[in-house]
């Protein structure tokens, strides 16, 4: 229990990218603190060894989500051709053929 709240309070002050990732690294460091060959080892070098090479862990710092843009105009292909002759018929053009 003591190792548990070790690790959890080291892990609370890291930002992870969602709560699954934060369970996950939580449940693969309370191993690791038991194991032989992780005595006089920090927290930082199990946390660094388990995440070594490994992508969307951690949020990263001060890299900012791209906003998602909803698309603009008619995005059902189906009324696409019905959608440009409405346009083309107000214009006064001919009407497109299928």
């Amino acid at each position: 229990m003591e190792r548990e709240g070790k690790v959890k309070e080291y892990t609370s002050s890291k930002k992870f990218v969602n709560d699954f990732t934060r369970d996950s690294i939580n449940s693969a460091l309370m191993p690791e603190l038991e194991k032989e060959e992780s005595k006089g080892k920090s927290l930082d070098d199990l946390f660094s060894a388990l995440t070594k090479d490994k992508t969307n862990i951690l949020l990263e710092e001060g890299k900012t989500k791209a906003p998602k843009v909803p698309e603009m105009g008619n995005t059902n292909p189906k009324n696409d051709l019905a959608e440009k002759n409405q346009v083309r018929s107000v214009m006064g053009l001919p009407l497109l053929k299928e």
